[in-house]
């Protein structure tokens, strides 16, 4: 899972870009429910890759579900052997505005929490690596219950 920061200087690039596509909204660069887009689903996260890659070619870094970072969101470090209350979360999902698409954006999510009451979690390419311990957490945490 990446940190915040590490999220955030893919998202934006070397040229500090407003939106992982550059400086401008476009609704039609990512999953959204901004007029006239007006998503209401999730989409497949290939979906925007010929229109709203970050200048590194990462897609779906903006809109269509939230990403967590490893980051905690309250007191700022990346100590995965530290308990946290809240996780940062980045890139926003579809039902938000585009001010929340924003590479700078940053929100928090209780790490703890269930799918009915939390962001769906969306596996980027840079937190791709750590399924396989995404997935034995999921189940440990299943078989806990």
């Amino acid at each position: 899972m990446p940190t915040g920061d590490q999220w955030q200087y893919c998202a934006q690039g070397n040229d500090s870009r407003t939106y992982p596509w550059g400086n401008d909204w476009d609704c039609q660069r990512c999953n959204n429910s901004v007029k006239p887009c007006d998503s209401d689903v999730t989409t497949s996260a290939t979906k925007y890759q010929d229109k709203g890659a970050s200048a590194f070619g990462v897609v779906d870094m903006a809109g269509n579900v939230w990403e967590w970072c490893l980051t905690d969101y309250d007191n700022m470090t990346n100590n995965v052997e530290l308990y946290s209350n809240r996780r940062v979360l980045r890139g926003g999902s579809w039902h938000n505005t585009n001010q929340v698409f924003r590479t700078s954006y940053q929100w928090w999510e209780y790490p703890h929490c269930r799918y009915t009451t939390c962001y769906p979690l969306q596996l980027s390419i840079l937190n791709r690596v750590s399924l396989y311990y995404i997935f034995i957490t999921v189940i440990s945490y299943l078989v806990g219950l």
